[in-house]
């Protein structure tokens, strides 16, 4: 690892890693919107085409298992610097910079939201889609207000649905410090199998709806030791038996079994570390970076926008095709505008803040 005196090198990859979950999430929804998830049956040779080369934009949810990696391995990596230059933040500290981090964006990306529900009605029309958002309760907004939407199915898809993600981001957060405590504490692969064994705990508990996605978040950590103090050539190792496990589950489709997509994304993640300023690596391009540094506001300020877009190019009776296109690029373009806005004026703010 360099230094911690040094001035930090940033790993631009995971921006870029960034950007490209985002960008599927919202392309991903963009083609539901549009009623295309099902266009490769009984559909003409065109629709069967284009629906085949959308297919990687259809992979949404496993780009939060991404998200999740990639939170574990930076959240790691960045205390770990910490605590070797002597400044390891204090419990109080770790959260503030949490809640700085995560909830200024979200609150405005609700209000938004809520007022888009209820200021314009015609903008939420039902689509016949699964995406179609549900009509807000009090106790949805209630429990959307507190992050914890999560723990009823009825409130989860109220107002934005893919804000789903978000407390089940902060409940991890919670549980940081805990698992950061045992995997530098104990010996790594002590630390990390008895945080691994608590989770097969909670399992038998039934608790696991609680605690979704902490298997891709303890990877990430692990992934994080392993570039940062492993052997290299176990990360080298990692990273191929990872990225076998990636093209397996790519292959198969997005009804694979999960933990291809995690033991799939850890290697992808140890791949990028090894290649971390090498020219070839693609998620150091500008394009990914500039898009995974407005990542979280285009994850959770896209879907009104794409929704509005939606009801529109559904009223003008065009070809299925040329409304897919419509949505896709319309609905794109308005939601990097939005995702670019809320960036600049509520996340960098944010973030300054965070840091100081």
């Amino acid at each position: 690892m360099q230094a911690p005196d040094a001035p930090a090198t940033r790993l631009d990859y995971l921006d870029g890693l960034r950007g490209m979950a985002a960008f599927v999430v919202m392309a991903g929804h963009a083609i539901g919107l549009a009623g295309f998830a099902g266009a490769g049956d009984g559909a003409d040779r065109a629709a069967v085409w284009v629906h085949r080369l959308l297919t990687p934009f259809t992979y949404g949810s496993q780009m939060v298992t991404l998200f999740i990696l990639v939170s574990g391995f930076s959240l790691y990596l960045g205390e770990r610097r910490r605590v070797l230059a002597g400044r390891p933040s204090t419990l109080a500290g770790f959260f503030r910079r949490r809640a700085w981090r995560i909830l200024p964006p979200y609150y405005v990306a609700l209000a938004i939201a809520a007022a888009w529900w209820w200021a314009w009605p015609a903008a939420r029309a039902p689509l016949g889609t699964v995406l179609d958002p549900t009509a807000p309760s009090p106790e949805g907004v209630g429990a959307h207000l507190l992050l914890a939407h999560h723990l009823d199915p009825a409130w989860i898809t109220q107002l934005n649905p893919p804000l789903w993600s978000i407390p089940y981001e902060v409940q991890l957060y919670g549980l940081f410090p805990l698992l950061f405590l045992l995997a530098t504490r104990l010996p790594a692969p002590v630390g990390f199998g008895l945080g691994l064994a608590g989770f097969l705990a909670a399992r038998e508990a039934g608790l696991v709806g609680y605690l979704n996605f902490f298997e891709a978040f303890l990877g990430g950590m692990a992934m994080a030791h392993l570039a940062s103090e492993g052997p290299r050539p176990l990360a080298q190792a990692g990273a191929a038996a990872g990225l076998v496990a990636l093209a397996y589950a790519g292959w198969q489709g997005p009804a694979t079994y999960g933990y291809a997509w995690v033991f799939g994304f850890m290697g992808l993640l140890l791949a990028c570390h090894l290649a971390a300023h090498h020219p070839a690596n693609p998620f150091n391009t500008r394009p990914l970076r500039a898009l995974g540094a407005c990542s979280y506001s285009l994850y959770i300020i896209h879907f009104p926008v794409v929704y509005t877009v939606a009801v529109a190019v559904h009223a003008t009776g065009w070809p299925h095709l040329a409304q897919l296109a419509a949505l896709l690029t319309g609905g794109g373009a308005l939601s990097l505008l939005a995702a670019a806005a809320m960036y600049r004026w509520v996340e960098r703010p944010a973030i300054a803040r965070m840091r100081g």
